[in-house]
């Protein structure tokens, strides 16, 4: 795998080589590191005791591969896995979401087309559904949740100077219940969130957009939290999107009951917890207050109680050699939107994916074992309680591949900074304090969402 070998602030230190001759308009460094790494863009869903995994392993540019890999993990941790061809990438460079009625996976794709791919429980591809043509600039960021009765499909549309935010509803089966997609209101141009959720007998879509497509182009101006509902017959209850959060954009929505909370990103840029009440109110709860380095994974309903959890992922980087490392931690928040102090749960560990079946949480992480000059890069999957957050089954190897320490020269030039050096040039470039030596290609943190 190709290696993107400069992320700021890592501070690993690199010595040159002067045992051999060299040819480099720059500096030439030298950099230990366990080669054999892949970086993974990974979905799940879950239902029943039952999960799908799909993964894609992220090219040497950081975009994923055109081979997505679906696995079946039953709750026992068994897996059969399947290999599938080009499908349902978004244009970001992510797979596009799954989520799953037992019967029915739904997975949006957005790489040429917007629409859904229609999956049976095994994975394989039911029916590909076109919804709306693709496209030529911003994003169409295809998202689909399931409510418990039926699949709410929403997606952004049209040119950049009117934007649109668009629907569609299918059933538990994954049959079409409307016609032809419903327009909910104005939308972000360029890089929306959006996100719905059955909150009080009805679905809610959220997104952030601005009440003035001008606005867009205004330096500093902030994009407002609005929302809609959705009736179970497919009308739209709200005539207007309703502003939710003025100045405030969402970033991670999720429905308990008649309970929703929403994290939004404010202008200062700090991100608090919100309580979303069936008729639209909104009630400021806990700051979110993330670690350097930290991440939001998943905002998800804990299974057996009445509140949330949030979930985030922390990297971390030891060098010589380069090692990558992770921790992932659960936070309960309550249904008034009060995050707990401390952790309910951490877990060493890359965070992939994380997902509830209403009963446990399913996580895929990204594990490195090492030893000596050897060592093992797994995609994992575990099972655990809600509350008690136990193990259920023994962990589950999706994939694995073997880890060797390796030295690599490479010319860090003005110009062509990632190009191998050449012998027959002057011998020794000198010693390089590296503004920082890190495996940018390894990493690819979205998402999502």
């Amino acid at each position: 795998m190709k290696r993107l070998l400069i992320i700021a602030g890592l501070g690993l230190a690199a010595t040159a080589s002067t045992a051999q001759a060299q040819l480099c308009d720059g500096e030439l460094v030298e950099v230990t590191e366990y080669a054999g790494r892949a970086s993974y863009d990974v979905v799940l869903a879950a239902h029943g005791g039952e999960s799908l995994v799909a993964w894609s392993v992220l090219d040497d540019d950081g975009w994923p591969s055109t081979e997505l890999t679906l696995s079946h993990v039953a709750a026992d941790g068994t897996v059969a896995a399947t290999r599938s061809g080009f499908v349902g990438f978004d244009t970001v460079g992510g797979i596009g979401p799954m989520v799953s009625s037992g019967a029915v996976i739904v997975h949006p794709s957005t790489d040429h087309e917007v629409g859904v791919l229609l999956r049976e429980p095994s994975g394989a591809v039911r029916a590909r559904v076109h919804l709306d043509d693709y496209r030529p600039y911003g994003r169409s960021v295809a998202r689909a949740a399931f409510d418990g009765a039926q699949f709410v499909v929403t997606w952004v549309a049209g040119p950049p100077e009117a934007s649109v935010l668009k629907a569609v509803r299918f059933d538990a089966q994954g049959a079409q219940l409307d016609p032809t997609p419903r327009v909910l209101g104005p939308a972000f141009a360029y890089a929306p969130w959006t996100g719905s959720a059955r909150i009080g007998g009805a679905t809610w879509v959220l997104w952030s957009t601005f009440a003035s497509s001008d606005a867009e182009f205004v330096a500093g101006a902030a994009p407002d939290l609005v929302g809609v509902r959705i009736a179970d017959d497919g009308q739209v209850l709200d005539p207007m999107p309703v502003v939710l959060v003025p100045g405030g954009r969402g970033i991670a929505m999720a429905a308990n009951g008649d309970a929703g909370l929403v994290l939004v990103m404010a202008p200062d840029g700090g991100v608090q917890a919100m309580t979303l009440e069936p008729d639209g109110g909104v009630t400021p709860g806990t700051q979110v207050a993330f670690a350097d380095g930290e991440f939001l994974l998943e905002l998800l309903p804990a299974p057996g109680t009445d509140g949330f959890t949030l979930w985030t992922h922390r990297e971390t980087f030891t060098e010589s050699p380069v090692r990558v490392g992770g921790q992932i931690a659960g936070r309960a928040i309550s249904r008034a939107g009060q995050i707990a102090a401390a952790p309910s749960m951490t877990l060493a560990g890359q965070g992939g994916a994380i997902t509830t079946d209403g009963h446990d949480y399913v996580l895929v992480t990204v594990d490195e074992t090492i030893t000596g000059a050897a060592g093992e890069q797994r995609l994992t999957l575990r099972r655990f309680r809600g509350g008690t957050f136990s193990p259920i089954t023994v962990e589950t190897t999706l994939a694995a591949a073997p880890l060797t320490l390796t030295t690599t020269q490479f010319c860090s030039g003005p110009y062509e900074p990632y190009d191998g050096c050449q012998a027959g040039g002057p011998a020794g470039a000198g010693t390089m304090g590296l503004i920082g030596l890190g495996l940018l290609a390894l990493r690819r943190r979205p998402r999502r969402r």
